[in-house]
């Protein structure tokens, strides 16, 4: 992947996941000798990576940070977290370490043909519409295609086996040209051998696996499926950073999944916007499941296809393009439609509050944004959303017992606020209380059954459980709401996800959890 490595899902902070040393590895920000990592030095490496490589730390959210930099210490033999901050700053080998660290930092699971549904699409639709697009033009139709964030190769791969199927299909016939892009030179060498162990191979259909692969070994988990010729000729493989290079150009599609959900905003908005300098005026990107381009709304266009989410490039942008992020009103799109706030003085100003202390948190300036709310609120101390934000905020710097309190003041005003529950169910299950976070979630599911953030959440602890089938029905109970939503919407307490990516992110659960069954 490109700014960090792979090709793997961080989805809403419902189901994000936690990486670990290797066991039996001292941790050494955690141990007596190191002490404790130093905020001052936490906060420069956070900024280093979001500069360098586009990474983004939430300011509750260090852990997955802390453990990578510790791994990478213990390996090295490094002293103390300043002495390693000084390596990824001044040593000759600090471009190599930066890459080291990305590569721990990210998570590195992928495997061919994932998201099968846009592959379908990418054959049956996609790729037939741009070869039709290029017809009559000098020679045989040449298709450019770059997968931005291959890993280790799976997607490029699945991407050209899904051409070549093609191939014979179109009268004619034509090229094609794959580039497969990654900042991770380890996971790019290991692209270019093209060899592949089973789990990442099991869901290719049984009749690509022996037509596109050649096996070598013993049966069972040491054998090795490896890519045929004609295959890897395909593709070419190369390094590429999505923060600092130069973008391409000339694409008929992008394929960059699970990328930029690493990203800050700011970062995600330059790189879709590059994507959109880089697609020729008729082309395609597809993005994962957890991901979406409703920002972008002037520059893409989504398009649905049976179960597939791609979008396409709008060749003339409409007015506003370039604007930046929209400010989208607090909870402006619900599910149902909610009565109008009772405010007792000015609705336009109190309104206007709520937007700005959204805004002011979302660009994590949280003391002006309390600050909003508390002008809100003294326009009407019944607004509870006005307190549930606050708490929003709250759990956003770890605060929790300030956050409990402002639920407490919301849930004193409206006790059949949903949201009150979901958000007390939230800071249960970061104080691993997982009895009265499901106790909490099922309240809010009592008071309203559709509202889905509370609903995945609950899934989310059945699976940590390992309660896999009621999981899965939770999920598949998420997506039953979910599909009756218009996509791009915004679902409500989901940290601005839309509805789209949550689809996404229920049916990769989905897909995961089945295997286990």
């Amino acid at each position: 992947m490109q700014g960090v490595s792979g090709n793997g899902v961080r989805p809403p902070h419902w189901t994000k996941k936690r990486i670990k040393c290797p066991m039996g590895r001292p941790d050494p920000l955690t141990t007596d000798k190191m002490g404790s990592m130093p905020g001052k030095i936490i906060d420069s490496i956070k900024s280093f990576l979001s500069e360098r490589g586009g990474l983004y730390f939430k300011d509750h959210d260090l852990d997955n940070l802390q453990k990578g930099i510790g791994e990478r210490m213990s390996e090295l033999n490094i002293p103390s977290p300043a002495a390693y901050y000084s390596l990824l700053l001044s040593s000759e080998k600090r471009e190599e370490e930066l890459r080291e660290l990305l590569n721990i930092l990210t998570i590195n699971h992928t495997y061919f043909f994932r998201n099968e549904p846009q592959f379908k699409a990418l054959r049956k639709v996609v790729l037939p519409e741009i070869i039709a697009g290029k017809k009559g033009l000098c020679g045989k139709p040449l298709v450019r295609i770059w997968s931005a964030g291959c890993s280790t190769g799976e997607e490029p791969y699945s991407i050209a086996i899904t051409a070549k199927e093609l191939m014979d299909e179109i009268p004619g016939g034509f090229d094609i040209h794959i580039l497969a892009t990654d900042a991770s030179e380890k996971a790019l060498r290991a692209a270019g051998k093209g060899e592949f162990a089973w789990n990442p191979v099991k869901q290719i259909p049984a009749e690509y696996a022996g037509k596109h692969f050649d096996f070598k070994g013993r049966e069972g988990s040491g054998g090795k499926y490896m890519i045929k010729p004609e295959i890897r000729s395909m593709v070419t493989f190369g390094y590429f950073n999505l923060i600092e290079d130069d973008f391409p150009k000339g694409f008929d599609i992008i394929f960059c999944r699970n990328v930029v959900i690493y990203f800050d905003h700011a970062n995600t908005a330059k790189v879709m916007r590059n994507f959109h300098s880089s697609l020729n005026p008729d082309g395609r990107i597809f993005i994962g499941y957890s991901e979406s381009l409703h920002y972008l709304r002037d520059e893409f266009e989504m398009v649905s296809w049976e179960d597939a989410i791609y979008y396409g490039k709008r060749s003339i942008p409409r007015s506003g393009s370039g604007k930046g992020f929209p400010v989208k009103p607090f909870e402006a799109i619900p599910f149902e439609p909610l009565p109008a706030p009772a405010y007792s003085g000015s609705v336009e100003t109190a309104q206007e509050f709520i937007a700005k202390a959204v805004e002011s948190a979302g660009l994590k300036k949280y003391a002006d944004s309390i600050d909003f709310i508390d002008k809100a609120i003294k326009l009407d101390r019944k607004a509870h959303r006005a307190y549930v934000l606050k708490a929003e905020i709250y759990m956003n710097t770890s605060d929790h017992a300030r956050a409990r309190k402002e639920l407490e003041k919301a849930g004193d005003i409206n006790s059949m606020a949903p949201e009150v529950y979901y958000f007390l169910g939230c800071i249960d299950i970061e104080e691993k209380k997982a009895g009265s976070a499901k106790e909490n979630l099922r309240k809010a599911l009592y008071i309203d059954g559709k509202f889905v953030p509370a609903r995945i959440m609950l899934a989310n602890i059945h699976k940590g459980e390992g309660k896999t089938g009621e999981a899965i029905r939770e999920y598949r109970n998420s997506l039953k709401y979910l599909l009756a939503v218009s996509p791009e919407n915004i679902l409500p307490y989901s940290g601005g996800f839309s509805v789209v990516s949550i689809i996404g992110v229920c049916r990769d659960n989905i897909e995961r959890l089945k295997e286990n069954l």
